[in-house]
């Protein structure tokens, strides 16, 4: 086994058993000696799995460059390719350019890659479910209710059939978080404990998507005004996913933070302990994302808010100092374009 093989290997293992920032190190270690592998299907897997990996770590520029290597590569080993490879890079893209704000153009890569995945497997498959469940995502976050209804409860459909405890609380999740959207808070609560409970018996106590349904649960709690729950689910994430994670500037991570932050100040409680978390998670998305992102703006309202509210003092945070760092949009759409020719060249 090479080098190259050994830590792909290590990876994987860390990734199945949840140690996430150990298999992230593994990945990034073994493209450095990608040259290593002889084995090409091994190695579009390394390049793909390498791509999902930065992508669950917010570097989703990263995560695209590593789908158009994976896109090449299978582009230059058709011979010996399955389809599958091809749909899978195509679902890390769409992942990473859905994350980086572009929800429309994530849509399109998803569809594609559900396409090759109902070709290969049909329609009863766990792949097939989970491209149901990323463009129902998708439509979310473009606010398409109906649209994400639509594809959370094919997705549903299949994963019961296939007896996928995994798969059917994140559909139910999701469907939760589309009843929040669309302020029908009792029926929120009930998908959402409905997953947090299936994931409980599902999993070991720290899990993934365990730390979703506490974060969500927050949410919730947070939106109806019950400050101490919500700060109470906000802590129980936070540090299941620093656990996880083995770091602070992960997207989840700050995402929990943010929100902790935002309880913190409403309950009046560690002000400074609030200011310093909100002051890293918005450098953290200043550098990630072009400005403007959803996720900068989120921040951003969610200051003004609470500015409005007197819970906080504009200048605690330096709103209107704040620099944006971001990846420019202009470089984002050429990596976009780049990405789109390797596809059309890979199919």
């Amino acid at each position: 086994m090479t080098q190259a093989s050994a830590l792909f290997a290590q990876g994987q293992e860390y990734r199945n058993t949840g140690q996430y920032g150990k298999a992230h190190q593994c990945f990034v270690e073994a493209a450095k000696v990608l040259h290593d592998f002889n084995d090409h299907v091994e190695k579009i897997l390394l390049i793909n799995a390498i791509a999902e990996s930065f992508n669950s770590f917010g570097h989703h520029e990263n995560a695209i460059e590593y789908a158009i290597q994976a896109l090449q590569h299978y582009q230059r080993h058709v011979d010996i390719m399955d389809k599958c490879h091809l749909a899978q890079a195509l679902n890390i893209a769409a992942m990473a350019i859905g994350a980086m704000g572009y929800a429309k153009e994530a849509i399109g890569f998803s569809a594609q890659s559900l396409e090759l995945y109902e070709a290969a497997y049909g329609e009863v498959h766990l792949d097939t479910a989970l491209l149901l469940n990323n463009i129902g995502f998708a439509y979310a976050d473009l606010k398409d209710a109906d649209n994400a209804l639509s594809y959370y409860n094919r997705s549903l459909t299949i994963r019961r059939q296939l007896d996928d405890a995994q798969g059917i609380a994140q559909c139910i999740n999701n469907l939760g978080m589309v009843a929040l959207m669309q302020g029908v808070y009792d029926e929120s609560l009930q998908y959402l404990q409905d997953a947090y409970e299936l994931r409980k018996s599902t999993f070991s106590t720290i899990h993934p998507d365990i730390s979703i349904s506490l974060n969500n649960l927050g949410i919730l709690a947070l939106k109806q005004k019950n400050y101490e729950q919500a700060l109470q689910y906000f802590n129980e994430a936070l540090e299941m996913r620093q656990q996880l994670y083995s770091t602070t500037v992960q997207p989840s991570v700050t995402r929990t933070q943010y929100y902790y932050a935002v309880c913190l100040c409403h309950l009046r409680r560690n002000v400074n302990e609030a200011i310093k978390l909100i002051q890293q998670v918005l450098a953290y998305r200043n550098k990630t994302y072009y400005p403007g992102h959803p996720e900068i703006k989120q921040i951003l309202d969610g200051m003004k808010t609470l500015v409005q509210l007197e819970l906080l003092k504009e200048s605690d945070i330096g709103i209107s100092h704040q620099k944006q760092n971001a990846l420019p949009k202009l470089a984002e759409l050429a990596l976009i374009k780049q990405l789109q020719e390797a596809i059309d060249k890979a199919t």
